[in-house]
């Protein structure tokens, strides 16, 4: 299972740092996010992920994928 979230405050950052702990990899965007709320959000779900060895990578120019560490992504183009 991947979860798409579309967050609009760092109440929905937590929610997708607790989905990465949990296992599920989570595809995050930020379109549809207040512009003054998106870095803030980014960062925050960028730190938090990091400092638990979870990946991310941009996909679009709003659009992020963050993965657990045990789940590796491969890109074809």
């Amino acid at each position: 299972m991947i979860e798409m979230v579309k967050p609009k405050n760092l109440k929905d950052a937590e929610y997708i740092i607790n989905s990465l702990l949990g296992g599920v990899p989570v595809i995050v965007n930020l379109e549809e996010t207040a512009e003054e709320k998106t870095k803030q959000i980014i960062d925050f779900i960028r730190g938090e992920a990091v400092a638990a060895g979870c990946k991310n990578e941009q996909i679009g120019k709003e659009i992020f994928i963050f993965t657990p560490k045990n789940i590796d992504l491969e890109f074809i183009e």
